[in-house]
């Protein structure tokens, strides 16, 4: 876990990511998926990030395995 991480376990709305952390990728994955859009678009919106991430250098694989787990922060669920 990286610094923005960290501080996003004291404050659920710090939405700062850092592109090195692979718990920042799963971090942003989820927090669009709370968000009030249709569900094709939250779709979209995951597929464009996850693709970021995986230019990145992360494991496309891994990050999908870790989103579809318990919310990282169970502060975001409205």
């Amino acid at each position: 876990m990286c610094d923005c991480c960290n501080t996003a376990r004291q404050y659920p709305q710090y939405r700062t990511f850092d592109p090195a952390c692979l718990s920042c990728g799963v971090r942003i994955l989820q927090v669009i998926g709370t968000f009030d859009r249709l569900k094709a678009e939250i779709a979209q919106r995951r597929r464009d990030t996850l693709k970021v991430w995986v230019d990145l250098g992360h494991s496309e694989q891994k990050l999908r395995d870790l989103m579809r787990g318990p919310p990282a922060y169970t502060a975001w669920k409205k």
